[in-house]
């Protein structure tokens, strides 16, 4: 278009000069005028003058052809047309050389180098050298996607199809609540685990079950132990060497064997020998070949190692003891949560065999670090245990209760979540609905925050709000179920 338009003010141009040429040499030149009925009709008018001037650009040959007098918009080049690039292209009077819609008072008849639609006064049809108006539908479609999104109607009909439902934009506090799951965790405070300081050999388990429930003081391992044995011969010893010290008066015998009973009580102590096992081993003054291993505090078996006949060295854990009266739940806290979890907060864990039945407890700890492939860290709750129900391992949905908080809410299912934006239909009025763009802020419960976008009280799409998009998204490119309000 642009190309055509240029060629168009070159042939003008040239025209015009020639022109002039004539006047001056007194010559009269005239301009020939297609005939008004020729143009009606669609043919090639006939030029009454001059037959050589082209004003069509036709690919047709005429006799009489003047070089440098086509005016149309063909391929060809002209001589002398790039002389007229530089002229200064005044309006002069008789010549229109625009385009544009409006009318013109004292046109010149044949000169309309335009193509507008709309009527001038005093036109004559002539030489018309644009094009017509190109559809704007496209270009209106797309300055509507620009410069905001546009209202959709739905028909009744469809309405109930796709079961639109609204829903109110709440204003006013709102408790935050954090809903998450966790882990069922025995307490680790009450965790034991029975490891010897000697080497020797199992000969009888007295609990061999995992999961047992046992005492403190309950035994639960015998073990020979050749270090052991050789020990309380030396206790043995040094006691002997102490009676007889004392019967001689010496006092220097006396101590020296004190302090021989005192190194030999305090191997078998450093070794791990109960306590009870020592004094049992002064009173009666005889060596026990097994050392019976007591449970240090009352809880369950949760792991069992120890078989009979097994060897066993320093340091090798036989049994893991917990005590179950009080457990943990390591509740999942997301990054984006953490400032609504305190400690001390109050909190509701659900178990799926036990329905209806939640049992409340507190958040006693927040671990400082967070896991670098969920984004997760652990809030730690502690709860009762007095009938075991809760067992280590098992999974538990927990309700963290936050601080209130006063703002704007909107149902979660009422919010389309793109990644790129936010978007919530308003009800306009019934079936006409509006995009809004919104700024959210955290989850409360079933709600969203809004930070803009959204006053209380208006009306939302609640349910079908993704059919709606997608419908919307179909309307900007064809007119769908119900049409744009524009």
């Amino acid at each position: 278009m642009k190309n055509d338009r240029i060629k168009v003010w070159k042939g003008v141009g040239f025209l015009v000069v020639v022109a002039l040429l004539g006047a001056c040499k007194g010559e009269e030149k005239p301009i020939a005028v297609p005939n008004e009925g020729a143009l009606a009709g669609g043919g090639t008018p006939a030029p009454t003058e001059h037959e050589g001037m082209d004003m069509g650009g036709g690919d047709e040959s005429h006799e009489g052809h003047t070089p440098g007098m086509e005016m149309g918009g063909g391929d060809e080049s002209h001589e002398g047309m790039e002389e007229m690039e530089g002229m200064d292209h005044d309006h002069t009077p008789g010549m229109d050389m625009g385009g544009g819609d409006e009318s013109h008072e004292g046109h010149t008849p044949g000169m309309d180098m335009g193509g507008g639609d709309e009527s001038h006064e005093g036109h004559t049809p002539g030489m018309d050298m644009g094009g017509g108006d190109e559809s704007s539908a496209l270009s209106e479609q797309e300055g509507m996607e620009m410069g905001g999104l546009p209202t959709i109607s739905v028909a009744p009909e469809i309405r109930q199809a796709i079961g639109i439902r609204t829903e109110k934009v709440t204003r006013g506090l709102l408790v935050s609540e954090v809903v998450t799951v966790g882990v069922v965790y025995p307490d680790e405070r009450t965790l034991h685990k029975v490891q010897t300081r000697f080497s020797g050999w199992v000969e009888t388990v007295f609990v061999n079950e995992t999961g047992s429930s046992v005492q403190e003081g309950q035994p639960l391992i015998a073990i020979y132990s050749p270090e052991v044995l050789a020990t309380q011969k030396e206790v043995l010893i040094a006691l002997k060497a102490q009676d007889e010290s004392a019967q001689s008066g010496n006092p220097d015998l006396v101590r020296g064997s004190g302090a021989m009973v005192a190194a030999a009580k305090e191997r078998l102590r450093l070794w791990g020998v109960p306590q009870g096992f020592i004094e049992s081993l002064v009173q009666t003054r005889e060596v026990q070949e097994r050392i019976i291993i007591p449970a240090p505090a009352s809880g369950v078996v949760l792991t069992l190692h120890a078989q009979e006949g097994m060897r066993i060295t320093p340091g090798m854990t036989l049994f893991s003891l917990a005590d179950l009266a009080t457990v943990w739940v390591q509740a999942e806290i997301y990054e984006g949560d953490l400032a609504r979890v305190k400690l001390g907060a109050k909190a509701t864990v659900s178990l799926d065999h036990l329905p209806g039945a939640p049992i409340e407890g507190v958040v006693s700890f927040i671990h400082p670090t967070v896991n670098g492939i969920t984004r997760t860290t652990k809030a730690r709750i502690e709860l009762p245990n007095p009938h075991g129900v809760l067992r280590p391992g098992m999974y538990a949905s927990a309700l963290i209760e936050g601080p209130e908080r006063a703002g704007v809410w909107v149902p979660l299912n009422a919010v389309i979540r793109t990644g790129e934006r936010d978007i919530a239909f308003v009800q306009v009025k019934v079936g006409v609905y509006q995009p809004t763009l919104l700024t959210l802020g955290g989850v409360y419960g079933e709600k969203y925050e809004v930070l803009s976008g959204l006053v209380g009280g208006e009306m939302v799409v609640s349910r079908a709000a993704f059919l709606l998009d997608s419908e919307r998204s179909m309307q900007s490119v064809a007119p769908g179920m119900g049409g744009h309000q524009h």
